[in-house]
């Protein structure tokens, strides 16, 4: 599968659960980094780490509180997963 959008807001509008799930999504990229992203895509998975990491610094925010960054199908589940185990535990609200 190609790269696609994956978006995620954070329907509290709280800016520290936009901050929360900036952090698990560099850990979830962080992971993947390490053990599953073929060569192809390595560069890609690196710049959204980039990105994600300077979000706020930039203060890409206009309304909600909401995210996009383009990941493979792989990328995509590790990322709702840590999202929905997130809200699961209460580290997002």
């Amino acid at each position: 599968m190609g790269f696609g959008p994956f978006r995620w807001v954070c329907t509290s509008q709280e800016p520290d659960d936009l901050a929360q799930t900036d952090r698990i999504s560099c850990e979830v990229i962080e992971d993947l980094l390490k053990t599953k992203v073929p060569e192809h895509v390595l560069q890609q998975y690196t710049d959204n780490k980039k990105w994600i990491e300077g979000a706020a610094e930039n203060r890409l925010v206009v309304g909600s509180q909401a995210r996009i960054l383009y990941s493979d199908q792989e990328g995509r589940i590790a990322l709702a997963l840590a999202f929905n185990d997130a809200v699961r535990n209460g580290r997002v609200s």
